[in-house]
């Protein structure tokens, strides 16, 4: 074989045997792209279902007249990342990584939210500025869970949709369950206040039991894995790290919600330091989220 020859047939071999393998670095960076996306999107989803419980406790707080201003603040904070995480799960939103949903499926989930968040919204910007009527409180303490409810959905639907495009189905549930944390954590402050201050106390008591239940069966898992739960044993050194951190926290935050629970204390002090608690512990199991979106894989 001649030289030229033998480079036509090297070259040919080369550009056909090139396709496949050029083929599957990109298929295998598509995946890699949808995983991280869909770790993004079902975090930031997620993070929506704490905003609708922190804003309810922030209020409550403040109605308390524990740290008033501040906690005012708190709420009204959460109520502007609420709307921009929304706009940004529909739209995309550069600021919070998020790209354009295109799922029709996830979209109709993020409307239904959006039709419970406008009345929500709005009595979060009228106590903003300063009514605080019956109506107005009223109209919060009732919406919330709507807002939760459609949110969690709407969690479920990124969970759903991006793991059957490919996206790691055990790493997307474990994300929404530590995401879930984080609400649980400002679900449990509302739910405290309201016990504290008479608001529907049984029912408060009630779901202030349930919800401490979730918390700690949750935990669990995410220390340990649960494979018939569809959750990943921690990822990386760092999600351990700061699950333990979070079981110390937790253990403090969960004396002073039975404490209050059960009566055994009361009064402002009581729940304005199980409010910094809850501060403390909403801050650890969010960092513990973001070291499960940035985990290997992604």
């Amino acid at each position: 074989m001649t030289i030229h020859k033998w480079l036509s047939v090297a070259a040919m071999t080369l550009c056909w045997g090139g396709a496949p393998v050029m083929a599957a670095e990109d298929a295998a960076q598509e995946t890699a792209s949808l995983e991280a996306q869909g770790r993004v999107k079902i975090n930031v989803a997620g993070r929506q279902r704490m905003l609708s419980q922190r804003m309810s406790a922030a209020v409550c707080l403040a109605m308390s007249g524990i740290d008033a201003d501040r906690r005012y603040e708190v709420g009204y904070a959460a109520h502007n990342d609420f709307a921009k995480a929304l706009a940004g799960l529909q739209d995309g939103d550069a600021d919070l990584e998020l790209t354009y949903e295109a799922n029709a499926t996830v979209r109709e989930s993020l409307q239904r939210v959006d039709a419970v968040w406008s009345p929500f919204s709005l009595a979060i910007q009228q106590i903003n500025a300063g009514d605080r009527s019956s109506d107005v409180l009223y109209a919060l303490f009732t919406l919330n869970m709507e807002v939760l409810t459609k949110s969690n959905d709407a969690v479920t639907a990124f969970q759903t949709t991006y793991s059957a495009d490919g996206a790691d189905p055990v790493m997307a549930k474990t994300i929404n369950v530590a995401g879930r944390q984080r609400m649980l954590s400002q679900k449990m402050m509302k739910e405290a206040c309201f016990v504290a201050n008479g608001f529907e106390e049984s029912k408060a008591r009630a779901d202030l039991e349930a919800t401490m239940s979730l918390f700690e069966t949750s935990l669990g898992q995410l220390e340990q894995g649960d494979a018939d739960a569809g959750i990943a044993v921690p990822p990386s050194q760092s999600v351990t790290d700061q699950l333990a951190i979070v079981r110390d926290l937790w253990t403090e935050y969960q004396n002073g919600l039975v404490q209050i629970k059960s009566g055994e204390v009361s009064g402002q002090s009581a729940v304005a330091n199980v409010a910094l608690q809850s501060d403390a512990i909403l801050a650890a199991m969010h960092k513990a989220v973001l070291y499960y979106v940035d985990a290997p894989g992604a």
